[in-house]
């Protein structure tokens, strides 16, 4: 991973840090701390690094048991981090102590896709090669999965939120 400084002359990055054994799939700022940042990768961990010391992660997330897809830091509270991995899952982070606090299993296939909204705080939404979009609010939990029967279908009724 290299990291460059937009306000330093030349043209290569200012660090390359070797992140993880494998490809890094994706990366998240802090919202809060302006020097850490996370990285998720095919190795199916999760490191945080302090971007002023990027020697080593300050911490390793293990918890996932296929690639970590799409890494989100929550935007109203510091400590939170989500992640979305190709074992179907959604993790949620404390990363101050670097403890799973939950993992939610409402879909079906490989989860692609992982927001948090700016605007009303818990509110998340994920998507997934099951071709389902969720919308929940995580202190609440998931919505139940879909039927028996409309798996790849379109919705014979209007779709719900958990808000």
């Amino acid at each position: 991973m290299n990291l460059y400084d937009l306000n330093a002359p030349g043209d290569g990055p200012g660090n390359s840090i070797q992140a993880h054994q494998y490809e890094v799939l994706s990366v998240d700022w802090s919202k809060y701390n302006q020097f850490q940042i996370f990285t998720g990768s095919v190795d199916r961990t999760i490191r945080v690094w302090d971007i002023r010391n990027p020697a080593g992660p300050t911490a390793t997330l293990f918890g996932h048991q296929l690639a970590v897809r799409r890494l989100k830091a929550h935007p109203f509270q510091e400590n939170l981090l989500a992640s979305a991995s190709y074992d179907m899952g959604i993790n949620m982070w404390d990363v101050r102590t670097n403890q799973l606090l939950q993992r939610f299993d409402q879909h079906q296939e490989f989860v692609l896709g992982l927001d948090m909204n700016l605007f009303e705080e818990n509110l998340m939404a994920s998507v997934s090669w099951d071709r389902t979009l969720c919308v929940w609010n995580h202190e609440i939990g998931p919505p139940l999965p879909p039927p028996p029967g409309i798996f790849g279908a379109a919705p014979k009724q209007p779709l719900t939120m958990n808000p």
